[in-house]
């Protein structure tokens, strides 16, 4: 077997691929910290869909007893392997109320819900990562989430973040972990003395490299390219890794490992990239979605998902009600382990959609055409 990846499976592919694709950077040469996302060991009651329904239950693991916890939320006598009501409430009693932070968390595709976060391992949340969240509970900030390992016949497990990240962000997919990268990093706020500015979270050695690759000294504090921001970088990455040649000629070493992206052929094809990999960032945080609703919400019904079903071009959540003019393409769009159309839906199954949910899910509708066309547009760009 071959180190690292010891793999006992011919591997078939041409040695100039393998040799194209290794010099190309991992995401983990490429950033300085990054873990897997957070593990909570009991999604369905720590995470919800309203920042409301996560504070009743704050409050009812603060002031209830274990036996009507229990009753109330419907939870086993016998607690989840890696999660106890003993050590969630202790967790929540033991934070001063003005710590007990509800806070947006990114649990799947385009589905931003809420949960209540601590930051102390074996509490509310099994696994918070503390390390890597602070980073993104600190102040505005980006992140990127990708799978180091993917077991499914596609490769297309990248996602941008802005929030806390659950760990099958990406994908739930067997051994498909999402780790998270993010572009700033700020100093431990138990530092009383320390700076509460940020540094990129971007290793000098990739920084020296690509500016020699872009012709481009370094300046600043940082290093950074001249006239180049870390969100810049970030984007160009993001549109290295939706591009399609990219994920069909380096699928059998996409599967093994963090992905390796290539460097710029010049800084003018930097900035092409770059610009559409920013479009397609701004898209996937629902941010700047063109034109008014699309996929208008018809029928007489009371607005639950109850039997999902796509016919017709129109995405049905119940026999009367439906999204009307949805293409194919966008209804079977995927990100890792997800047809997010229908997932996004199939967490909401039972419960009434609120307005607020009914105009997001447009969003999202118009958000997977919009990523489709943009990435129409990379590959083209790609070929030239």
């Amino acid at each position: 077997p071959k180190s690292p990846l010891y793999l006992f499976v011919p591997q078939h592919i041409e040695k100039e691929r393998e040799r194209e694709y290794k010099r190309g950077w991992a995401i983990s040469d490429i950033f300085s910290q990054g873990l897997t996302g957070l593990f909570t060991g009991q999604d369905k009651l720590t995470i919800q869909r309203t920042s409301e329904s996560v504070c009743d239950i704050v409050n009812d693991f603060v002031s209830l007893s274990e036996t009507k916890i229990r009753q109330k939320h419907k939870l086993n006598e016998k607690d989840e392997k890696d999660w106890t009501v003993k050590a969630a409430q202790a967790d929540l009693k033991n934070l001063p109320t003005t710590q007990r932070r509800i806070t947006p968390i990114c649990y799947r595709p385009f589905d931003t819900q809420f949960t209540c976060y601590t930051g102390k391992s074996s509490g509310f949340h099994n696994r918070p990562r503390p390390d890597i969240m602070h980073h993104l509970l600190a102040g505005d900030n980006l992140a990127l989430c990708v799978c180091k390992t993917v077991t499914r016949s596609v490769w297309q497990h990248a996602l941008i973040t802005n929030q806390i990240t659950e760990k099958n962000y990406v994908s739930n997919g067997r051994s498909e972990s999402g780790y998270v990268f993010p572009l700033h990093v700020y100093p431990d706020g138990d530092q009383l003395d320390s700076s509460t500015e940020s540094s990129p979270n971007l290793k000098p050695e990739f920084l020296k490299v690509l500016s020699e690759k872009l012709g481009l000294p370094r300046r600043g504090q940082f290093g950074m390219p001249e006239g180049i921001s870390p969100e810049d970088i970030l984007a160009y990455i993001y549109a290295a890794l939706y591009n399609t040649a990219y994920r069909e000629r380096y699928y059998e070493f996409l599967k093994y490992g963090f992905p390796r992206i290539p460097m710029p052929v010049d800084l003018k094809h930097f900035h092409r990239l770059s610009t559409l990999g920013q479009r397609l960032i701004d898209i996937h945080l629902l941010k700047n979605i063109p034109g008014p609703p699309q996929h208008r919400f018809e029928g007489e019904g009371d607005s639950s998902v109850s039997e999902l079903d796509y016919q017709g071009g129109h995405v049905w959540i119940n026999p009367t009600q439906h999204f009307a003019n949805v293409p194919e393409a966008v209804w079977e769009f995927e990100i890792g382990a997800y047809q997010v159309c229908e997932k996004w839906l199939r967490e909401r199954e039972g419960p009434i959609l609120s307005d607020v949910e009914i105009r997001q899910y447009q969003q999202i509708l118009v958000a997977i055409a919009e990523t489709i066309r943009i990435v129409t547009e990379l590959d083209l760009e790609s070929d030239t």
